[in-house]
């Protein structure tokens, strides 16, 4: 595992099982590898305090690998100065209306709803906006979904054209 490898979660709160639920997937969360060493993976990931980085153990990546409850994805295209974009994003708030907006999205699908570009963030939009900086637009999420930023979700990562999977941490 790597600076800007993507990790995505397969949660059990009540939470995670709504948004597995209206998304039609087993994945409910999304982060981005921000540093490693030997022990330890720091995550940017958006949580239900802002966007952050957080400290996760690589013995229990590993565990949650072998469960089943993450997937680990890689660009397919080089992404320069990744710590640079992600930093630009740390401290936004966490759009928990965000969340209801692509609920509702799915719901009604003529509603016409728009996002906030980033006065809020959510944890896929965060990396759907992340990929999209430092691939200099390669990885543009938008264009393969046809939806904004606002409203990729952490599914739609999963199913995207432009990673793939590795299997090791």
């Amino acid at each position: 595992m790597v600076i800007g490898d993507i990790i995505i979660f397969s949660g059990k709160s009540l939470i995670s099982r709504a948004i597995q639920k209206f998304t039609k997937s087993k994945w409910n969360h999304v982060g981005i590898v921000y540093d490693t060493n030997e022990k330890y993976v720091v995550l940017a990931e958006a949580i239900y305090n802002g966007f952050k980085l957080k400290k996760y153990s690589k013995k229990n990546i590993e565990k949650m690998l072998k469960k089943e409850k993450i997937k680990i994805k890689k660009s397919k295209k080089t992404l320069n100065f990744i710590r640079t974009f992600i930093l630009k994003y740390l401290g936004i708030r966490y759009s928990w209306f965000g969340i209801v907006k692509i609920a509702l999205k799915i719901l009604f699908k003529k509603l016409d709803l728009k996002g906030d570009n980033e006065k809020t963030l959510i944890c896929s939009e965060t990396v759907s906006r992340i990929l999209y900086d430092c691939s200099e637009g390669y990885v543009d999420l938008e264009r393969e979904f046809n939806k904004t930023h606002d409203f990729i979700t952490p599914a739609d990562i999963n199913k995207s054209e432009f990673l793939y999977d590795i299997l090791n941490v």
